[in-house]
């Protein structure tokens, strides 16, 4: 189980409202122990860079089984539309963070703009 705000967690309705007003808080509203106790049921604190590390380690599975990044645009690995997501990383290239782009580029045959 991984304890995400947005993910709807079935037989868990009442927790999940309780999950997402402590996702979106202030860390700095928490104690040490609190933060501690979070951390240790694998507790998100971004969502948004959870997911994208997500992506980019199907992204690596992918490049390790095939060896190469030419993603199908419709191709999925382990329940993410990789396709789509390799496809919008390379339209953003400007708004990727250094480290973001270093990880990127650091693939075997990643490419910023590709033909066909």
């Amino acid at each position: 189980m991984q304890a995400a705000a947005g993910i709807q967690m079935t037989g868990e309705s009442v927790i999940n409202p309780w999950v997402s007003s402590q996702a979106y808080s202030s860390r700095s509203g928490l104690s040490d122990q609190q933060i501690e106790r979070l951390e240790t049921v694998l507790w998100v604190w971004n969502g948004r860079d959870a997911l994208w590390e997500d992506c980019f380690e199907a992204l690596k599975r992918y490049v390790a089984k095939e060896g190469h990044c030419r993603v199908p645009y419709d191709h999925r690995e382990d329940g993410i539309g990789l396709g789509t997501w390799v496809r919008h990383q390379r339209g953003d290239e400007r708004s990727h963070s250094p480290e973001r782009a270093a990880k990127l580029e650091g693939l075997p045959g990643w490419e910023w703009a590709t033909t066909g």
